[in-house]
């Protein structure tokens, strides 16, 4: 498990970040993108994959994103929950720090491209916005141009169709 503690010393700020040997290798590196396999209680979700989006989402306020999933049902159900348990564990709060499926409160930035519709999709307040997405109807995720694309569970991915 992860958490982020500020700290400031005399001269200099620190953060410490707790976890995994593998975590730390990820985030010593950075990617720019991230294949990682790893099994069952890795924290993949709620550790490495909350942190990196927050990362991301620090990099690039206002910007377009999206969840690509095999389903919808697997999103919604799995993956989305656990990565909003992540991201509270780091402190974040519902309708402080991001809302699902509803628009964004009036506190939050807008996107580079504000959206019509908010079913199946994150605002952040920084201004991100993710499309919740599925690879069985990927029309869904046609005609948008997305600045970072996140996928967990990606065994169950078709990497032709997410390349369209």
């Amino acid at each position: 498990m992860s958490t982020k503690t500020h700290v400031s010393l005399e001269h200099n700020n620190v953060e410490g970040r707790f976890g995994s040997w593998i975590k730390q290798v990820i985030e010593m590196i950075g990617p720019k993108n991230l294949y990682f396999v790893g099994g069952r209680g890795s924290a993949k979700t709620t550790d490495i994959f909350a942190d990196r989006s927050i990362d991301i989402m620090y990099d690039m306020p206002r910007s377009y994103l999206a969840f690509v999933q095999d389903t919808y049902d697997n999103a919604l159900r799995n993956v989305i929950p656990s990565l909003i348990e992540g991201w509270e564990r780091k402190g974040w709060t519902e309708g402080v720090h991001y809302v699902m499926d509803e628009k964004p409160p009036k506190h939050f930035d807008v996107p580079c491209k504000p959206p019509k519709t908010f079913k199946h999709t994150l605002s952040i307040f920084n201004g991100c916005f993710y499309n919740i997405g599925s690879l069985s109807q990927p029309s869904g995720l046609a005609g948008n141009s997305y600045q970072h694309i996140f996928s967990d569970e990606c065994r169950n991915n078709d990497f032709e169709k997410l390349k369209k």
